[in-house]
């Protein structure tokens, strides 16, 4: 995998930033100046210390001219020109003077003195014809005048650029910082106070207003706070377009998920109910019956069936009309599901036929519902004719082991005895529960 490199930027000041780049470029220059101003130093010594010489040698000249000097006498001639060297303040570090000829050579001043000295100083040769033709002056001048020449100069660079520097920065630091400073706390004011939905033009620095640089800086900033201020009003405007038809599309989905759900729940109830009795129909029945069948079976728990049949409810349907059939229909169905409620399921099974069923429930307490169905029901009027009716119920309990079918025919079963026995009275699985009197 990979290397990832997170690089942060670190954090810097401009006053900072600004006082480094003018201290490196006003280091190169200082650097550059102070190579310059030794380079002149070490020449002009050098013209000094050569010219010094030359005019030694001019005076070594009109001394010999005054008065002519035995080369042969040593003694004299150092005795006589000796004082003309200590004169020659300019040449104070003369370590050695000498007249050289074809024969002898002269010593006038010798100065003990380090070789290393010697070695860097110069030497320099002038012809003395009054000697001779083959006469000259050689004289030999230590280097460490030339380099205290130098040194000090460069010392005297040193301090006068450092402290240079020192104000120049100071100056300089204060400088920045005051004007950066007020001109940020300025535009951080108008910053904090800006409201894009009305810009007002950034004004900026007073005092910094009439560098080109400036103005242009501020130009840019407008600009760009223009732009966005037109971007936040185009941004607002389409939020609230896209808002509207978020809310008509939202809206109008709710409302075609209501339908749906409505037709839906219509849908079910056509799929799961009796048109005219609004109990379950007998499709439903059968997938709930095979569905609590299973589960008391599985769980080994009470469940009962009840079949219901409406007596003689055709000489109702010949007296008084079918549509006064049906509303008797509607209002036995109605009885059965309000005594039963949340106890149980009715259903119609078909014609003047109805089934309950009672999960939980054992065979005597089944019993006993259906009971006080029948009695509810033979003691009910119908319609302004006052309509009297009755049923016949057959009940049984699931038995261990039995099905579904099987239960409902021991049920249907208990239902034809009821008919045969003189109709309206309960009949539990081949036992006479009750009976009307």
């Amino acid at each position: 995998m990979d290397d990832i490199e997170v690089f942060v930027a670190k954090q810097q000041s401009f006053t900072s930033y600004v006082l480094y780049k003018i201290l490196a470029g006003y280091f190169i220059v200082a650097l550059c100046v102070y190579t310059l101003v030794l380079m002149v130093t070490y020449y002009e010594s050098t013209d000094a210390q050569q010219q010094s010489a030359a005019k030694l040698a001019r005076d070594f000249e009109h001394s010999l001219r005054e008065a002519p000097l035995d080369l042969s006498d040593k003694a004299q001639l150092q005795k006589q020109l000796a004082p003309l060297l200590d004169n020659q303040e300019s040449l104070s570090n003369i370590v050695s003077a000498a007249i050289i000829t074809q024969d002898l050579v002269v010593p006038v001043r010798v100065e003990r003195t380090e070789t290393d000295e010697i070695e860097s100083g110069s030497t320099y040769s002038y012809p003395l014809p009054q000697a001779g033709s083959a006469a000259q002056l050689v004289l030999t001048v230590s280097g460490l005048g030339i380099k205290h020449a130098v040194v000090q100069q460069a010392l005297h660079c040193l301090f006068f650029l450092g402290v240079q520097m020192l104000l120049l920065l100071l100056l300089l630091r204060y400088l920045l910082n005051k004007v950066i400073a007020r001109s940020t706390n300025i535009m951080m004011r108008e910053l904090a106070s800006l409201d894009l939905n009305q810009p007002q033009p950034f004004q900026g620095d007073p005092r910094l207003s009439r560098f080109v640089e400036y103005q242009k800086l501020m130009a840019s900033i407008n600009r760009m706070l223009h732009s966005l201020a037109l971007s936040r009003k185009e941004l607002a405007v389409l939020n609230a377009s896209l808002e509207s038809r978020i809310h008509e599309k939202t809206a109008s989905l709710e409302e075609k998920n209501a339908t749906l759900i409505e037709l839906n729940q219509k849908l079910s109830i056509l799929a799961n109910t009796d048109a005219l009795t609004q109990v379950y129909n007998r499709s439903r029945f059968d997938l709930l019956f095979r569905e609590h069948v299973e589960l008391a079976v599985r769980h080994q728990t009470a469940l009962s069936l009840l079949l219901v049949d409406l007596d003689d409810f055709k000489l109702v349907n010949d007296r008084y009309g079918h549509q006064v059939g049906d509303h008797v229909l509607q209002k036995a169905a109605q009885l059965l599901s309000d005594k039963v409620a949340n106890q149980g399921i009715v259903a119609r099974w078909g014609g003047e036929e109805f089934v309950i069923l009672l999960p939980y429930y054992a065979q005597d307490q089944a019993a006993t519902v259906a009971e006080e169905l029948r009695i509810a029901l033979e003691n009910a009027s119908f319609e302004e004719h006052d309509i009297h009716i009755t049923m016949s119920v057959g009940l049984a309990e699931l038995a261990r082991g039995e099905s579904a079918a099987r239960l409902l025919k021991r049920a249907d079963a208990a239902l034809y005895g009821a008919k045969d026995k003189g109709r309206n009275r309960v009949i539990q699985a081949q036992q006479k529960i009750g009976e009307s009197r």
